[in-house]
């Protein structure tokens, strides 16, 4: 026994005019065009946006504002990077508190994405 294809178009396309308002008014004539709803919800106004990092040290998440930025630099030196411009990929340590004296070493190393840091100038 054969099976059968079902074709594909099982239902004939309708065409449809499209209205505004009351069926059977006049069709739909764009964007900005004819009788409205309603105006809609008023714009909503959100508060500015603060982005949060989180502390390689301790883990705490706060804002970019409350942290410090480390960069290496092209010699492979840890650098401070006080305005957060310079270029390369930042780690963030609290400028408060005791986590930059704390800091391990690995967990710097993983965040920068190295294999070693050099000591040359002091952070």
């Amino acid at each position: 026994m054969k099976w059968r294809q079902r074709s594909r178009v099982r239902f004939p396309k309708r065409t449809r005019i499209k209205t505004v308002g009351k069926r059977g008014s006049e069709p739909f004539q764009g964007p900005g065009v004819g009788p409205r709803r309603g105006k809609g919800s008023p714009p909503v106004q959100r508060g500015k946006h603060d982005p949060v990092r989180t502390c390689i040290s301790c883990g705490s998440k706060r804002s970019k504002v409350h942290l410090l930025r480390l960069v290496l630099d092209e010699h492979h030196c840890m650098e401070r990077d006080e305005k957060g411009t310079k270029p390369g990929r930042g780690a963030y340590v609290c400028k408060e508190g005791s986590c930059m004296e704390q800091l391990p070493r690995k967990r710097l190393e993983r965040a920068l994405r190295c294999k070693s840091i050099q000591e040359g100038r002091p952070v």
